[in-house]
């Protein structure tokens, strides 16, 4: 993994791997090159993670990290990972934390809250949901999407209460900041103002295409997509030419930052469009794996999957290209598991990187 390009704001990525995990790097400023010293650290299974798959990510009010996987829920204080009670064995999709301190957990059976110190589901109003987007207003209203019955809005009661169904699939929900909901799915993205919702279409030969995420950038609502980035104009969306090498590829999140950056996830690199320099890609900041979700924490703290690399970076000096050990070995395990029994050798290709030391693991 390549040092990242610098900022001052911090940048939260939860990558889906097949083995992964969590990292933190701190970036230094705007503008800086590729070059840039970058300070990171890094956690996996190895060090408390339930599963190495990280699908959501959020920062509560006492600055505590919440993690979701695939298989459970831990809190993270910057030092240890802690597992939730009632957290283990859910799959979850969501997280958001509230201005009251609580944390919602959105799953693929339903909704939990996190107050007083435990976890709790919610009753269901139409039996099991696949929870697919939170949002809280202002006011404190919270807003769910199921992905197949539409909106919900939670009730004084804590009740989930169904306001809208919608054509399609729901996959992420987005309250932008004139209060409307945008809602996106599989080749449309509705907006919700009120009792009204339309459907917008995206653009010829983006049928097939899902919206994964929103973002509010210079004025201007994006839209991350599997097969490019979005932006919502006049005449509805279109695509936004970020960079020819987006187009058409799959973005899974985008967020700005506060020196007016937009950081870009795509497959297996993240970049960062920065004004009057357009899109710097970070190559191979990432690779093998696949940056899932980007967030930003109040600490000035990058976080993505690998390892520690303050030390590295100060020692050798950057760029400065680091592998997992721990993710190669465990690779290399799930392959072993999965093939041994039919007496299949596994062997590396040094060609595909020729470093002593990946060899040498």
């Amino acid at each position: 993994m390549t040092s990242f390009f610098g900022s001052s704001a911090a940048l939260l990525a939860a990558l889906l791997l097949s083995v992964g995990g969590l990292v933190a790097a701190e970036p230094s400023f705007p503008g800086a090159s590729s070059g840039t010293q970058l300070g990171t650290d890094a956690w996996g299974v190895e060090h408390g993670l339930p599963q190495g798959t990280v699908e959501a990510l959020a920062q509560d009010s006492q600055g505590f990290v919440w993690v979701g996987t695939q298989n459970g829920l831990v809190r993270f204080d910057g030092a240890n990972f802690t597992r939730i009670d009632g957290g283990g064995g859910l799959w979850v999709r969501r997280l958001l934390a509230d201005a009251k301190g609580r944390v919602w957990v959105g799953t693929s059976k339903g909704l939990g809250l996190f107050e007083n110190g435990s976890l709790g589901m919610l009753p269901l109003p139409d039996g099991e949901m696949d929870i697919s987007g939170l949002v809280a207003s202002p006011a404190g209203d919270v807003f769910v999407t199921e992905r197949r019955r539409g909106l919900y809005r939670l009730t004084a009661q804590g009740e989930l209460e169904h306001l809208h169904a919608i054509a399609g699939n729901a996959t992420t929900l987005h309250l932008d900041s004139g209060g409307t909901l945008w809602i996106g799915g599989t080749g449309r993205i509705q907006r919700v103002r009120g009792e009204s919702v339309v459907e917008q279409r995206l653009p010829d030969g983006m049928e097939d295409a899902t919206v994964v995420e929103f973002a509010e950038y210079q004025g201007r609502l994006l839209a991350a997509t599997s097969s490019g980035v979005l932006a919502l104009g006049r005449d509805g969306w279109a695509r936004h030419a970020l960079d020819p090498a987006v187009d058409g590829q799959v973005v899974t999140s985008l967020r700005p930052d506060a020196d007016g950056v937009l950081w870009v996830a795509g497959a297996q690199r993240v970049g960062r469009l920065v004004p009057g320099h357009g899109l710097q890609w970070i190559e191979d900041a990432t690779a093998p794996y696949r940056p899932r979700q980007l967030m930003l924490d109040r600490d000035g703290v990058l976080w993505a999957e690998g390892v520690p690399l303050t030390a590295i970076a100060e020692a050798a000096g950057t760029p400065a290209y680091v592998y997992s050990l721990s993710s190669i070995r465990a690779a290399y395990g799930a392959y072993r598991e999965a093939l041994g029994p039919l007496g299949i050798g596994i062997h590396y290709a040094v060609k595909a990187n020729g470093n002593l030391a990946v060899l040498r693991a």
